[in-house]
């Protein structure tokens, strides 16, 4: 039997049904690293998230050949670097040395993704990662703060980085991206009752934040 393409029907075969792309082979250090550090800024169990992150990024550099840099990536770096070699000129040095590394590890961030996922399968496991991990933590204590009644000025909101409103609306959107694109691709069942349930609740959550 000829082997099956994973997201594709057998080649002249009517009706076949899709396969959704493998996880096998696509748990490296660089996925790992970026599903524990998913699991970190969303729970804030651990206090870990740049031990994880330097990691994963010499993973990478060890394991993978040839690293990439998107031009946004390029551009963003040149942007830090400008950032950079004025910064002595500013009136507030300390506050902009802060919000510089804090770009900067965005930077690593993305840099670190991009290198990572090479494969749909490991495309597949970081969606699969994000939208669990969104939905055990800011989308289920944003709902339990709306059923007890933990508002403010009927507003709802979750904790930590997702106590904002505004933010928690906007940080919304990516999952909702990834529920809409599981529920169209081939995926086992399991996984689009979720994402159905993604595109419900997601939507409802930004509500809650009566953002705008």
């Amino acid at each position: 039997m000829a082997p099956r393409v994973a997201g594709r029907a057998e080649a002249g075969v009517v009706g076949a049904p899709l396969q959704p792309p493998p996880l096998k082979g696509a748990y490296t250090v660089g996925t790992v690293s970026l599903m524990i550090y998913l699991y970190i800024v969303h729970s804030f169990k651990l206090d870990a998230a740049s031990v994880v992150l330097t990691v994963g990024l010499l993973g990478i550099c060890l394991f993978v050949r040839p690293l990439r840099i998107s031009p946004s990536l390029m551009w963003y770096g040149a942007f830090l670097g400008w950032a950079l070699v004025t910064l002595p000129l500013s009136n507030y040095k300390a506050e902009a040395w802060d919000s510089w590394i804090i770009a900067f590890k965005l930077w690593l961030i993305v840099f670190l993704a991009y290198n990572a996922i090479k494969t749909p399968g490991q495309l597949r496991l970081i969606m699969l990662t994000w939208l669990v991990v969104f939905a055990l933590y800011p989308v289920r204590g944003t709902l339990l703060n709306f059923l007890f009644g933990y508002s403010t000025f009927g507003r709802y909101a979750w904790n930590f980085t997702f106590a904002n409103f505004n933010d928690l609306s906007a940080y919304t959107l990516i999952p909702l991206g990834f529920a809409v694109d599981r529920l169209r691709s081939a995926e086992a069942k399991w996984v689009k009752l979720g994402a159905l349930g993604g595109l419900i609740l997601l939507p409802f959550i930004t509500l809650l934040t009566q953002s705008r």
